[in-house]
Order: structure tokens, then sequence, then C-alpha cells
């Protein structure tokens, strides 16, 4: 009868450490914050220069979790309005989403700093075939943000998403490629595990 209770008393105590272990996880639901604008800018260097966009619509989860310090993006939405490229050519509307089951990043609670490595599907409507670009393309980046807490289920978050890739020269296949550099920075409002 001992060891029976014994096991029972270990699994309560195994199944009590489980669930504090994903107690420890929060869900972040952000959305663009409305006093506060965020851009969408792609940097093109001598190639073309800075070219700047509004973001009209952003929506995204953010997991983050002290224990483990891990973070992730769980989903992630946006709206873009269009950007011109060099050489006149316009994106069109953009749609921005990431792909959940490759973000992947860190967390630090005491300072509220945490970042994620992500893929972004890019989603536009506009003709970029000259650049050798077809909807929807994907690019790789990082995003670097603060948590900040006003109290145990609100705040806001502000961050940082960031990175680089290239085009084919419109000019023709034999030209030197379109380097660029893009940055998307946001600030959001959220509401913890609502």
């Amino acid at each position: 009868m001992r060891s029976t209770l014994s096991g029972v008393s270990l699994a309560i105590l195994t199944v009590a450490a489980g669930a504090q272990a994903l107690a420890a996880e929060q869900l972040l639901y952000g959305s663009g914050s409305q006093s506060v604008p965020s851009y969408f800018t792609l940097d093109f260097g001598q190639a073309g220069g800075v070219t700047s966009a509004n973001i009209a619509l952003t929506d995204f989860t953010l997991s983050i979790d002290p224990q483990t310090r891990r973070a992730r993006m769980v989903d992630y939405y946006q709206e873009v309005e269009p950007l011109t490229l060099p050489g006149g050519f316009s994106t069109g509307d953009i749609t921005i989403q990431t792909m959940p089951e490759f973000s992947f990043g860190k967390y630090d609670a005491a300072s509220g700093a945490f970042v994620t490595i992500d893929y972004y599907v890019i989603s536009f409507t506009g003709d970029l075939s000259a650049f050798g670009l077809t909807s929807p393309a994907i690019l790789p980046g990082t995003s670097n943000g603060v948590v900040t807490f006003s109290d145990a289920q609100t705040g806001e978050v502000v961050m940082e998403w960031a990175g680089k890739g290239w085009l084919q020269n419109p000019g023709g296949p034999n030209l030197p490629p379109v380097r660029f550099r893009y940055t998307c920075d946001v600030t959001a409002d959220f509401v913890v595990n609502p």
C-alpha cells in the first residue's frame, strides 16, 4: 500500500511540474499601435536609394517563456502600402506572413528583450517579373524587440525585423544583381492569453 501511495504522489508531482512548465509560456496577442506609425523600408544603396512605406495593419502572436528563455512567432500578419523599386517599379499592395514552424529565438525576462529568427512570406500585387520575382517570395530575417508590461495582462512590444537579399537586375541577366537591405519597424499593443 505504501509503495502505491508513493507512486501516486510521484505521479501528482510530475503532473504538477508539467503544468507549471506549461504555465510559464505566455502568448502575447499584438496589434499595431494606433498612435505610433510603423514602417517597412528597403535600402538599395547606390543602385536605387531608400524607399519606405507605411504599415497599415500588423497582427501577431508572440510566445515568450521566462523559464526556458525562449521566444518564437506563433503567427504574424501584416499589410504594407506599395513600395517603389529602382526603375520606378511598384510592388503594389504587400502582405507579409511568417512560417511559424521555422520560428525560434530567445527571451530575457529581466530586460524584456527578445530575438526571433523567422522566414517571411512576402505577397505582392505588382508585376516584378523584371526583377525575377513572383509572388509570394520568401525572405529570411531576424526580429529584435523589447516587451514592456503595463500590468500582468497588457503592454507594448517595440520590434524591428531586418535582413538582406538581392534581385535580378531589370537591365538584363548579364548585369550585377541589385542588392538590398530591409527593415520593418513595428510598435504594437498586446494582451496576454486573452
